[in-house]
């Protein structure tokens, strides 16, 4: 957990916050929650819908084919923070481009960098991290 990054106002609501229903901390904080469809492109989805926001058109397949490529670029350094056990990464890279691989960290990391965007990840009870 990145906890130094978060914003202050950020912090202080969520010491002062009792409940541990995510949906209620995130109200408290003037967030929504967006449904994303399930369909093991969520990640994306969820990224292109933010962007969508700002006046940034992306399709969730550009987005992959953009991390993909990035990723290419320095493959070496990205092989590096990948476990290969179960498959390779130059495999993982196909699956991620054909949408059949769902999106993770790194692929979250490289879009962030390439978009030049700050990401702020929430999961469950109290978990912020930025990307």
């Amino acid at each position: 957990m990145l906890w130094k990054k978060v914003p202050k106002i950020l912090k202080r609501r969520l010491k002062e916050k009792k409940s541990n229903d995510m949906a209620s901390q995130i109200a408290d904080l003037n967030l929504c929650i967006y449904e994303m469809p399930s369909d093991g492109d969520c990640l994306f989805h969820a990224l292109a819908h933010q962007l969508r926001r700002s006046g940034i058109e992306f399709t969730t397949q550009r987005l992959r084919a953009m991390a993909v490529e990035e990723i290419m670029k320095d493959f070496d350094y990205y092989r590096a923070f990948f476990d290969e056990e179960e498959i390779s990464f130059e495999e993982h890279l196909k699956r991620v481009r054909e949408q059949r691989e769902w999106g993770g960290e790194m692929e979250l990391q490289v879009l962030a960098r390439t978009l030049n965007k700050k990401i702020l990840v929430y999961q469950g009870f109290f978990f912020f991290s930025e990307v």
